[in-house]
Order: structure tokens, then sequence, then C-alpha cells
């Protein structure tokens, strides 16, 4: 099939007028309709109807074009890619991760990638994970690490990355244990600080619903230091993805456990829309590379 011949055609089925195509296509209509007529013949199917306004596409044009414009797109890419290959990656790469992330891998990825790569320059963005989803869709970031749940329904690629429980965080003293699960009313009798977008993403507002539970929610804020400061006096407890406790626990500020029947995908998304430039699929591989040595689950605490 001639790649051209598809292009004439895309051209002529979006501008509804062979003679408006022939001209974004820089070619003569007549050199424009002879190759639509090679298409029909090739496919043995009309997928124009001709009035007195223009062209219409029939429903074979339509699926056509459909699948045509989908073909190009993936031709173009991988045009892109095999040209650069031997390129080094340059401009400028917009990356989002939230405090969870951030404490896991965020200084390490950052320094590799900055070693490997170093004509990039590199914006990072630090916020939560929702907000991090809705960044990517409207073309402020180039790629995001965040929690799947919260891109539900958005045009964002995902790649899973990891899938860890959702640990409650409570004083040291609480004896809290990595492998002594908590139920979900254990949480509800804490005074929580928990942000109102991670109660969505972290399945605890629905799990309270279903059970008829109400969540102690005293204090409402999205700094995850913070959040961990305050569960150190003793004062509150948090309720986050383990990786977002994992360095304090590890360090004995704090304890935790896991709590039943919640868990926390980890993925790192792009725009489906737009295509990942040489800079974005290196962070990317980089970024797969990276989330193998994420923080293990704690060992149970004697």
């Amino acid at each position: 099939m001639d790649i051209r011949r598809l292009e004439h055609f895309v051209a002529a089925a979006d501008a509804g007028s062979l003679s408006l195509a022939s001209r974004y296509q820089y070619i003569s209509q007549s050199a424009l309709t002879r190759q639509i007529q090679l298409l029909e013949r090739e496919f043995d199917v009309a997928l124009f109807e001709r009035n007195t306004r223009g062209v219409v596409l029939t429903e074979a044009g339509e699926l056509l074009r459909e699948r045509a414009r989908s073909l190009l797109t993936q031709i173009g890419d991988l045009k892109r890619e095999v040209n650069e290959l031997d390129r080094e990656p340059s401009g400028t790469l917009r990356m989002g991760m939230p405090p969870s992330v951030r404490e896991a891998m965020g200084v390490s990825l950052i320094t590799r990638y900055r070693n490997a790569y170093s004509r990039v320059h590199i914006e990072v963005t630090e916020g939560l994970s929702y907000n991090l989803a809705k960044a990517l869709t409207d073309g402020t970031l180039d790629c995001a690490i965040f929690v799947g749940d919260d891109a539900s329904g958005l045009p964002i690629v995902m790649h899973n990355l990891r899938t860890e429980p959702v640990v409650a965080v409570s004083h040291v003293d609480a004896g809290l244990r990595m492998d002594r699960p908590v139920d979900l009313e254990w949480v509800v009798r804490q005074p929580l600080v928990v942000a109102r977008s991670n109660r969505k993403s972290l399945g605890l507002d629905r799990e309270c619903a279903l059970r008829g539970l109400v969540l102690n929610v005293v204090m409402d804020i999205q700094a995850l230091h913070l959040g961990l400061e305050l569960v150190q006096t003793g004062m509150i407890s948090l309720v986050v993805p383990y990786s977002a406790a994992a360095a304090a626990l590890s360090a004995g500020k704090v304890s935790a456990a896991p709590v039943e029947t919640l868990l926390t995908t980890w993925v790192m998304g792009w725009p489906a829309e737009n295509a990942p430039n040489l800079a974005t699929r290196k962070l990317i591989e980089m970024i797969k590379l990276e989330a193998q040595h994420w923080p293990d689950l704690a060992p149970a605490t004697s």
C-alpha cells in the first residue's frame, strides 16, 4: 500500500473537496483524483460520493480514514524514533512526581538522568497525584508518576510501576507493625491528617461508604513532610502509600501497618495525544529501571 496515497486520501476526506485537498498536498487536482481512484481500485470499493459541494465519505471511506490516520501517526512516530536513535536528547523536559515518589527515588532518578543527558533542561513539579495527572492532559507536563486511580477516564497512556499497600502511620510508641495489618475500623477511630484527594485515590472514602464508617479527619494538608512531623508528635495518624512513609519508618521515627484490603498502584504516564519526544522516552526508560529499586516492605519488628 502506498503511504503517500493514504495521505492524499485523508487530506481529501478532511477537506471535503478535491480541489482544496490538492492545494494542501501541493499536487494537481487530476493527480489527486488519480491517486484516490487507484486506492478505490486497490480496495475494490467506493470511498467517496460526489455532490455539488465536493465529496462525502462512504461508510467504507469513514472506516479507512479512521484506520489510515492511526497508521500514518504510527509511521510518523517510527520515522522520528529511527531518526533520533543516534541523537543525544536536548531541550526542556517537564516531569512531575508526588512527595511519596520523591522520597522513594526522586534524587537518584534526577541525578542519573542529569549525568546521562546533560543537554536536557529538567523542570520538576512536585504535587498531589491527581493534580499531576490533570497537568498531563492540559499540556503543562511531559511525563509524571502518580497513583493510577487518579487518572481514571483521562486521555493518558500509563505504565504500571508498582503496587504497594496503603499504610496507617502513627507515633513510634503506637507499636504498629508491617506484619500486622489494621482494619478500617481501627483507622476511623484515629484522629487523621489526610489530603482530601488522597482519600479518594487511596480508596478510603469508597471503603468507608461501603461499610457505613466515617473517617475522623481533623486536618486536611497536602505537605507530606508536615504530616509525618505531626505524626511524630503523637497528635494524629496518617494514611499514605507505603513509599511515603518508608524513609521515616526505616529511621525509626514512626510506626506503620498495612490497612487491610487497601492497595495503591503507582504508574508513570504521558499524554495520549502526543507521542513522547526523545528526552521523555529516555526518562521513561530510566523510571522503569529506577522503580525496581523502590524501598521494599519493612521487615517485621520484634
